[in-house]
């Protein structure tokens, strides 16, 4: 019974460093992850505030379905860096095409060329539109 008592106080302190050693490791692990994640978060927050061009086509959306007659059925091409002009200062040139139905139920294309600017705060400001059927 006292080998027996041995053995086991032995597996305890083994199970007792090896679960140490596991702390450490995932300590070692873990710290380096934090400061990433970190990093990134406040980066990522410095950068929200700033337009870019993917934004500014996704605007042009909006603004363009403001002037369609059904623009639940617009289908936008996928978004191609040809398709902006970044002209600086925030303010961007979209050439563009949507596919959507008119008053008559026909899918009609309609290119379209939009200049906006970005107002701060997720807001946009369209200073002319154009629109080519």
């Amino acid at each position: 019974m006292g080998d027996e008592n041995m053995e086991n106080t032995k597996e305890d302190a083994q199970n007792k460093t090896f679960s140490g050693i596991g702390r450490i490791v995932l300590i070692i692990l873990l710290v380096p992850l934090c400061v990433w994640f970190s990093s990134c978060s406040s980066s990522d927050e410095e950068k929200a505030d700033e337009p870019d061009a993917i934004s500014a086509y996704v605007m042009s959306h909006q603004f363009m379905e403001d002037r369609l007659k059904t623009p639940a059925t617009a289908k936008y091409p996928r978004y191609d860096e040809s398709f902006v002009n970044d002209l600086g200062e925030g303010r961007y040139t979209v050439d563009a095409y949507v596919d959507a139905e008119n008053s008559f139920g026909a899918m009609i294309r309609t290119n379209y060329s939009c200049t906006l600017k970005y107002a701060g705060d997720d807001k946009w400001t369209l200073e002319s539109i154009n629109l080519d059927e």
